[in-house]
């Protein structure tokens, strides 16, 4: 189960950031999961190109790069049942789909 009783989980983009005082770039990764299947459902494929033009997201996420790094960071892990799986790529980066865990 993800997040529990001290909230949802929150994952970092930049593990090497600790102690630095460089600002670390967190998400709630079940809700950025589920924000995508809501969007483009399950098997459907998208690049985070199109996710980030279809989906609106927390400032911090709010480029294809920075939700690439977040989609990599999370492949195959399992969110409430969905999981982000990288199929391939084309001319704008990554091609992601979200499947039934």
């Amino acid at each position: 189960m993800i997040g529990g009783a001290r909230g949802p989980a929150r994952i970092d983009l930049c593990p090497h950031c600790a102690g630095t005082g460089f600002v670390r770039y967190q998400f709630d990764a079940a809700a950025l999961v589920k924000s995508l299947a809501d969007t483009f459902g399950i098997k459907t494929h998208f690049s985070s190109k199109e996710a980030v033009a279809l989906i609106v997201l927390e400032a911090r996420l709010g480029t294809a790069k920075k939700l690439g790094q977040a989609l990599r960071k999370i492949a195959g892990r399992s969110f409430d049942g969905l999981v982000v799986e990288c199929i391939g790529s084309d001319r704008d980066g990554a091609v992601w789909w979200i499947a039934m865990a």
